[in-house]
């Protein structure tokens, strides 16, 4: 017991130590909301409205949308400077290719300088010299438009970057971002141009606590990601695993840990099942439809003793199985900083060299770096939880309640307190006073400032 214990508290070191506040979060802790906006009949944002209800819910940060009128432009300094006056600092918030009519014909886009993103951040920096209270800009649904050639390239980022601190220097870009994301991708790649994320829809503690490991570069090992699309069908036993073949040293002590997690918010039983095998055989087992604690997402520790000899050469295997073919249900799924011990391997976290992809059907698999961390990253966070019903059923398995929303920012709020992260955004709070939603939510923000305020006495 206590070997099994020793060996699961391994697992969440990194967890833990990203979670313990640090440098990075020097800034004011960020109390806000996302667009939202009330408007006028005319289609103009109504600056005293939206100003009211974002200072009776003690909020300081505003990210401000331009997206949803062809004013939205236009109405930004007039906004910045009531903001000003309320103690209220604004981040400019634009959309990236994937949201306009380029790939969804019905949408619109960011106006006036569309999807040249060098020309926004040359122009949000430009108002930021007049606006002390425009402190930097958000582009949504960035990794997303990352793996593509003609988008968000790593020399098109730094671009942008630079041609916006060439004005003023202390602008600040935070691309929006999901927990689903291959973390070790997203750092590899943009960790040096970002000067943090915001981060939507967290689901709990230990999912933020995983992101964090990435963000301030603590060790973890290799990332597995498994993919089945939604317009392909499977067949019972096609499979997205990888494996490796080990000689066992320790078999007292063997084991493998992970963090788990996946997207699955059905309750579609006896499909997807997530696996651990040892030559072939079964140890650990888990339907991604099925959730524990407040998300699904959890450190799993699989004690391998049991089934290994000294000196044996073992595979394990770790992955998705179909249990019975599927047609349209989608799945990502996420084994994340895989260590091993007991095993001939130089340490306990697997580098990615070790495994051999095996995907058979539809499947995808990707294998993501293992770290033991260089020190050179400390990269804030802003969470995004939702604000409005549709999107909180979307993204978490519960009805979107007044009480239901609050309890998520809650959490996300209490990460704030203690430190952990930046701030809380909200994503699209409706802002009229006698919204069941808004008056919750305010609640939770105006005990957040006070006892931030406390703090500070």
């Amino acid at each position: 017991m206590h070997d099994r214990m020793t060996r699961f508290l391994i697992a969440l070191i990194p967890l833990l130590a990203a979670a313990l506040p640090s440098s990075a979060v020097a800034r004011k802790p960020i109390l806000g909301d996302f667009a939202g906006e009330i408007r006028r009949p005319d289609g103009h944002i109504d600056i005293d409205a939206n100003l009211a209800a974002l200072k009776s819910m003690s909020a300081n940060t505003y990210f401000y949308l331009v997206w949803h009128s062809p004013f939205d432009w236009d109405d930004l300094p007039a906004f910045a400077d009531a903001a000003a006056r309320e103690g209220i600092d604004v981040w400019v918030y634009i959309i990236p290719w994937s949201e306009t009519p380029l790939v969804k014909k019905s949408w619109g886009f960011s106006e006036p300088f569309r999807t040249d993103y060098i020309r926004w951040a040359r122009e949000i920096a430009k108002v930021s010299l007049d606006h002390k209270n425009v402190v930097g800009y958000v582009i949504d649904d960035f990794y997303t438009n990352s793996t593509q050639p003609d988008r968000f390239t790593v020399p098109y980022v730094r671009r942008m970057v630079d041609e916006g601190r060439r004005i003023n220097p202390r602008i600040k870009f935070y691309p929006l971002v999901y927990f689903g994301q291959p973390w070790a991708d997203f750092m590899e790649r943009f960790g040096a141009l970002v000067d943090g994320v915001v981060a939507a829809y967290p689901k709990s503690r230990l999912q933020v606590g995983n992101a964090l490991a990435y963000l301030n570069d603590q060790p973890h090992g290799a990332s597995l990601f498994v993919e089945f699309p939604k317009s392909k069908p499977s067949r019972p036993g096609d499979k997205g695993t990888i494996f490796a073949d080990l000689r066992v040293v320790d078999p007292a002590n063997a084991s493998v840990s992970f963090y788990w997690d996946d997207g699955d918010h059905g309750n579609q039983r006896g499909y997807h099942q997530a696996v651990v095998r040892v030559d072939g055989r079964t140890v650990w087992q888990t339907d991604t439809a099925e959730t524990a604690g407040d998300g699904g997402d959890r450190v799993v520790d699989v004690d391998l003793s049991r089934y290994v000899r000294r000196g044996q050469l073992s595979r394990i295997e770790i992955g998705i199985i179909e249990q019975r073919g599927v047609s349209k249900y989608p799945l990502t799924a996420r084994f994340d900083d895989i260590r091993l011990t007991g095993f001939d391997t130089p340490s306990e976290m697997a580098s990615e060299r070790l495994w051999t992809r095996r995907a058979t059907g539809a499947f995808t698999v990707e294998v993501y770096p293992a770290s033991h961390a260089t020190g050179r990253f400390k990269i804030p966070m802003i969470l995004m939880p939702a604000g409005e019903a549709e999107q909180h059923e979307k993204r978490y398995p519960e009805p979107g309640t007044p009480r239901n929303i609050a309890k998520k920012i809650e959490m996300c709020l209490n990460l704030v307190r203690t430190g952990r992260v930046e701030g809380v955004v909200t994503y699209c709070l409706p802002k009229t006073p006698d919204d069941p939603i808004y008056t919750a939510v305010r609640e939770e923000f105006r005990r957040a400032a006070e006892a931030l305020r406390a703090a500070e006495d």
